[in-house]
């Protein structure tokens, strides 16, 4: 169970000779309830013999890959459905969406206002790949690329737009046309709007089976997520 500070209301004016009122110190409390999450691989002593590369350490990567792969695509659809704001490329209806109405300048503007309304600051956004090709067209768009910034490139970075670092993921992908982005915030004081809490780090084990001539790797973690603050994100939805 974790605690949560909810933003504190305005102050009243004093009387002389009069108490003033107490506030009471106000809580939200979000529940985790952390899931197992794994995956499992055989190797066999002749196609690890027959290999021509490792491939133990190509499983162990495969499998690391995968529980990242996990989180990703849980956080998502966690943010996609928990976001307390969205917005839909040229303020058309989401099912009327057409080819003109791709992501721009304008979309994230409104979906930086809605959150800013909410008392948040705005810190990333992150699109889909064909998202992030409409948006380098944009003669608003600064590039990392442009910038010479390969680490920020290697970190998915494409750049920034209203001052927002905009980030690309397979992650997020058209379905019928559609895709959603989703701008994600945080507190005045720099408070995540959703949290993981981990139960379990990613712990890999080997055995090997003697009479079947095979070593079984397996990885596991166990964790969950949780949206705390759904107004400080918002969704963009737009057509690709």
């Amino acid at each position: 169970n974790v605690s949560l500070n909810v933003a504190p209301t305005m102050a009243a004016a004093l009387v002389e000779s009069t108490l003033g009122s107490v506030s009471a110190v106000t809580m939200t409390q979000v529940v985790y309830t952390p899931t197992e999450y794994g995956k499992f691989f055989q190797l066999s002593d002749k196609e690890a013999r027959r290999s021509f590369f490792d491939a133990m350490e190509d499983m162990s990567m495969k499998g690391g890959y995968s529980l990242a792969l996990k989180r990703d695509d849980f956080a998502y659809d966690l943010l996609v459905a928990g976001a307390g704001n969205a917005v839909v490329a040229n303020g058309v209806d989401a099912s009327a969406l057409a080819s003109s109405d791709s992501i721009d300048y304008d979309d994230i503007v409104d979906a930086i206002t809605l959150i800013k309304t909410d008392l948040y600051k705005p810190r990333a956004l992150v699109v889909s790949p064909g998202g992030a090709g409409q948006l380098l067209k944009l003669p608003q768009f600064a590039r990392a690329d442009y910038a010479g910034d390969s680490d920020a490139f290697r970190r998915g970075l494409v750049g920034k737009v209203a001052g927002i670092e905009v980030y690309e993921s397979t992650v997020v992908a058209p379905a019928t046309n559609v895709s959603t982005a989703i701008l994600i915030g945080e507190t005045q004081l720099g408070e995540p709007a959703f949290g993981i809490a981990r139960k379990a780090l990613p712990t890999m084990r080997t055995e090997y089976d003697v009479l079947g001539r095979f070593t079984t790797i397996g990885i596991v973690e166990e964790w969950d997520m949780k949206v705390e603050r759904a107004n400080a994100f918002a969704t963009i939805k737009y057509y690709e």
